[in-house]
């Protein structure tokens, strides 16, 4: 879906093809961001969304945060605002 890089961080936003939500209840989270660290292969930071525009969204929030220069603390609380906003749209 889409596939952007800032500095040495990779943001990939993809249909996952299957309800991740394993039966836990609420919409079904098809698509993922993910902020992939070229340097740091064990830090990715992740998001899951519903619908397409969700995702177009958090693809877009995640590169605006990145280019920001957030920190990875403002990153996580800006994550818990938007799956905040997410959760109250359903």
């Amino acid at each position: 879906m889409a596939l952007d890089q800032v500095g040495n961080k990779f943001v990939s936003t993809v249909f996952l093809g299957l309800d991740h939500s394993f039966g836990f209840g609420g919409p079904p989270p098809l698509f993922e961001t993910a902020i992939f660290d070229r340097d740091d292969r064990a830090n990715i930071d992740m998001w899951r969304y519903s619908t397409w525009d969700e995702a177009m969204a958090g693809h877009k929030a995640a590169c605006n945060g990145l280019t920001s220069g957030l920190t990875r603390k403002e990153l996580e609380q800006a994550r818990v605002v938007i799956e905040g906003l997410v959760r109250n749209k359903h």
